[in-house]
């Protein structure tokens, strides 16, 4: 379906994020699923491979991943990791409270590239009444229903509006 021109930026009043904190109990088990592992396992190993060149290192993705758990002090095999392992901000330390949102171990900043697929997948799976789809721009990625909804766990964990999202990853001259 194509995407039609943007007349107008979306303000934080016309579009609203769908609250990953709310919808975390039916989109658990699609989160922890291995469809889903499939998705962004493989995607941000090669975000962590990728050279400063702009090419692809040599190491192979399991190789990745062994490296990535002999670094990580919380995560003894490959059944363990997480994206938020994959994090290279530390974001969390500044959120207030000792526990935070589960689903916050599904993001990983500045990978919106690598993890919008998983974000597809979740979205297109539990509420697939809307007709999902995602945009994307050099400077963002992210899961749009056509109307007013965005699905984007990371900049909503982030305190980015959904009219920021929404406008930073629409892009009508693409």
């Amino acid at each position: 379906m194509p995407i039609p021109a943007k007349p107008w930026n979306m303000s934080s009043n016309g579009i609203n994020y769908i609250d990953a904190r709310k919808l975390w109990k039916k989109t658990k088990y699609l989160y922890q699923s291995e469809e889903a592992t499939d998705i962004w396992l493989p995607s941000l190993c090669k975000k962590l491979n990728l050279n400063v060149h702009g090419g692809w290192d040599k190491m192979d993705i399991e190789e990745l991943q062994q490296n990535l758990i002999n670094i990580r002090h919380d995560v003894e095999d490959v059944d363990g990791l997480l994206p938020r392992h994959f994090d290279s901000v530390d974001w969390r330390y500044f959120e207030r409270g000792s526990t935070h949102p589960r689903y916050w171990d599904y993001v990983c900043h500045g990978a919106c590239n690598f993890m919008v697929e998983l974000y597809y997948l979740i979205i297109i799976q539990a509420l697939p009444e809307h007709d999902w789809q995602i945009i994307h721009s050099n400077s963002h990625s992210t899961v749009w229903n056509g109307k007013d909804l965005i699905y984007d766990p990371a900049f909503q964990a982030l305190h980015i509006t959904a009219g920021e999202c929404f406008n930073m990853a629409y892009e009508d001259d693409l």
